[in-house]
């Protein structure tokens, strides 16, 4: 009896280690860990509705998980990180703030990189810099800013 229940607990545990191994995301290329998982190539429509005016558009992440084009991490020279305020989830990208800068730096060849995230704590920028920065490869931008609260 007891190689029995030894046998299925171990056949158990096997499974579930070689499906987490396959399906999982600590293998992944990009593995940021489980709270950034989540906004890797995110898109998602959003409706708002502003001064009596209903924009429709697509919100999206690229796949370093910023609100920006698909770009290499090379050639992100600023890490704009904040809250909601940063990420202005309920506009469209050319509206907000860090498009905004893109597009009057442009011809300086400065490119910034929009890190925000709803909610996001003082404890949420360490871990920013330890679990998501650190693990993107050629990721050397000269300056941080980071814009919290209203």
């Amino acid at each position: 009896m007891r190689k029995i229940l030894f046998y299925n607990i171990f056949f158990f545990s096997l499974t579930i280690f070689l499906i987490e191994i396959i399906f999982g995301y600590w293998l992944s290329k990009n593995n940021f860990g489980i709270h950034m998982k989540q906004f890797i190539n995110d898109k998602a429509e959003v409706e708002t509705n502003f001064d009596g005016q209903t924009k429709k558009f697509i919100f999206s992440r690229n796949s370093l998980g910023f609100r920006n084009k698909e770009i290499n991490a090379s050639e992100i020279d600023v890490i704009f990180n904040g809250g909601s305020t940063t990420i202005e989830r309920w506009i469209e990208k050319k509206d907000t703030i860090v498009d905004l800068l893109n597009n009057k730096f442009k011809n300086k060849n400065i490119f910034l990189a929009n890190a925000g995230q709803g909610g996001k704590s003082s404890y949420g920028y360490l871990c920013d810099f330890k679990y998501w920065f650190a693990k993107i490869e050629n990721l050397n931008p000269k300056y941080y800013i980071f814009y919290t609260g209203i």
